[in-house]
């Protein structure tokens, strides 16, 4: 493991994110998510598609959970999310940060989901910078 500077990381957070940025071809990002629930990895092909399989992941674990539901033309299925079952671990949240992207790696924490939109943490690895964002554009623009 590289020589940085883990302590503003919470790996206890259940929503703990690995994001491997494989390739930045003039700011269309490609990689993948590495998360505690599954030895796959989840990978996205633009900054808008990381958005999304984020946001169906905390919806996924019900955490955090979101303070608006997201409004639908379709059918939507009458589940309470407040009921969903979460997911089993499959590894600890600290292998997580045995992953690395070949162009970078970002952890991060989305501690609320507010106003439809994230608060939280992210700590650029090669980098050794840990940022706050309040807002999912704003995320998006750090990475």
């Amino acid at each position: 493991m590289d020589n940085v500077e883990f302590n503003n990381i919470n790996i206890s957070a259940p929503n703990l994110l690995v994001i491997c940025v494989n390739e930045n071809d003039e700011g269309l990002i490609k990689g993948d998510i590495y998360h505690c629930y599954d030895v796959n990895p989840i990978h996205f092909d633009s900054a808008v598609e990381l958005v999304t399989k984020a946001e169906q992941f905390f919806d996924d674990i019900s955490y955090p959970q979101a303070a608006l539901k997201t409004r639908s033309f379709h059918k939507v299925d009458k589940d309470n999310v407040y009921n969903k079952k979460v997911p089993t671990k499959v590894k600890q949240q600290s292998e997580l940060l045995e992953n690395r992207g070949k162009v970078a790696t970002i952890v991060v924490c989305v501690k609320f989901r507010q106003n439809a939109e994230w608060q939280g943490d992210l700590t650029w690895i090669e980098g050794n910078l840990t940022k706050k964002f309040s807002s999912t554009l704003g995320f998006t623009k750090i990475v």
